[in-house]
């Protein structure tokens, strides 16, 4: 079995009801941000300190990587 080869993205997740969501979000080496957004799954799994958050695309306004 192949091993698929992840990169990890610090974000920041502003949403509908004000949040402003900081973690890591994992994508493929080929892909960015908006290939995230634009995947047929409804929630994007964010990885935070001590826990993982599942985030709604449908209450996202914006997504940033930080650096």
């Amino acid at each position: 079995m192949e091993k698929i080869e992840k990169v990890k993205k610090h974000v920041t997740i502003r949403t509908t009801e004000g949040r402003a969501i900081s973690g890591q979000v994992f994508l493929l080496s080929s892909e960015r941000l908006s290939d995230l957004i634009n995947q047929d799954r409804q929630f994007i799994p964010v990885e935070k300190e001590n826990e993982t958050e599942m985030i709604n695309k449908n209450h996202i306004i914006s997504i940033v990587e930080r650096r």
